[in-house]
């Protein structure tokens, strides 16, 4: 019986020195934490925006009046102009706003 001897190699199996595919794929792992990492502040700004409101005050003031609100008349006719004032007060700006606002005939 005669033994045969086969001897194979490897041409692409790389040759245990410094290998490109580490650097490239530890580079790959670097670029994807970064964007990972960025990812997440732009999700808490996010959620920051979300709970974001757009708070008004209103104000109503008599045309004419006392510094504490009264107007006095000689009469028992009378026109009045009040003033609305309305201020976003709050974090996030507000769109267009329709107001409607009821005055009584008589007082």
């Amino acid at each position: 019986m005669r033994l045969v001897k086969t001897m194979i190699e490897c041409a692409n199996c790389g040759g245990g020195g410094s290998d490109l595919q580490f650097f490239v794929t530890l580079g790959a792992l670097l670029v994807a934490a970064i964007a990972l990492a960025m990812n997440f502040v732009q999700f808490r700004e996010y959620l920051r925006g979300l709970r974001a409101r757009a708070e008004f005050k209103v104000t109503l003031r008599l045309a004419g009046a006392d510094p504490d609100g009264v107007r006095r008349t000689k009469g028992s006719r009378s026109a009045v102009r009040v003033a609305v004032g309305i201020k976003n007060e709050g974090k996030m700006a507000a769109g267009e706003t329709l107001i409607n606002a009821l005055v009584p005939r008589r007082v």
